[in-house]
């Protein structure tokens, strides 16, 4: 079984706590649902290796530490380079943008600040503040942070949550275009849904494989069976 492993520090753990994760199944890619922060916790607790009983579960880690684990989790999947299309907003043309992700993470990280005594809201705090009016669910997360103010949370637990300059190559006007790693995986699952079904059809037409066996596939395999089916098709 591939597994990405990590080592996570948190105040919500108050030390230090090694996670492991299997590479994403077609199981899992047909599970989500969306690309809210529920969505993100039920994947994470797919992932994480079934044989670590020790393993906390995903609403009990800060944002900072899901966002690695889902950088993680995108990094196996596509590499490490993220790329997207935004349109520029002085000549409308769309460009293209792409950064380093593991660069991104290195930058912040050296921006941390190490401190164990800092409360961090957690998932189930974010998940019950969701269910809450606005002010309501923002006096939660408050209470949840022992009132820190938002750029100590930044500095302590930061996220992978960011606006990243980017340049026009049309008329060189340089803009900020948002990004998050939890809301870009997500999407970049569900924009591959159709891929999937396609994917799914040509094992089960090539091979006679039933459904359940082929979503029991990772990514990985999935694609390079895939491929070696288009190979000797062409």
């Amino acid at each position: 079984m591939q597994t990405i492993a990590l080592r996570l520090t948190t105040a919500a753990h108050g030390g230090a706590c090694r996670l492991a994760l299997r590479e994403v199944r077609g199981e899992d890619e047909l599970a989500v649902d969306g690309i809210d922060t529920r969505a993100a916790l039920r994947l994470i607790d797919r992932l994480v290796d079934s044989a670590d009983t020790d393993a906390p579960s995903a609403n009990a880690l800060c944002a900072s530490d899901r966002d690695r684990l889902l950088a993680a989790v995108y990094r196996h999947a596509w590499g490490d380079t993220i790329s997207a299309t935004p349109t520029c907003i002085r000549c409308g043309q769309p460009f293209d943008l792409s950064f380093s992700l593991a660069a991104l993470q290195r930058h912040l990280d050296a921006q941390r600040v190490d401190d164990a005594t800092q409360v961090v809201p957690v998932g189930h705090d974010e998940l019950a503040a969701a269910d809450l009016p606005w002010d309501d669910g923002i006096a939660l997360l408050k209470t949840a942070a022992a009132n820190a103010a938002p750029e100590r949370l930044d500095s302590v637990a930061p996220l992978l949550d960011v606006d990243v300059e980017a340049r026009c190559p049309e008329c060189d006007n340089v803009q900020l275009a948002a990004f998050d790693i939890q809301s870009f995986l997500l999407a970049s699952l569900l924009n591959e849904r159709a891929a999937l079904l396609q994917d799914v059809h040509l094992l089960a037409s090539s091979y006679g494989w039933p459904l359940h066996e082929i979503l029991m596939l990772s990514r990985t395999e999935r694609r390079a069976l895939v491929a070696i089916i288009d190979e000797e098709r062409r």
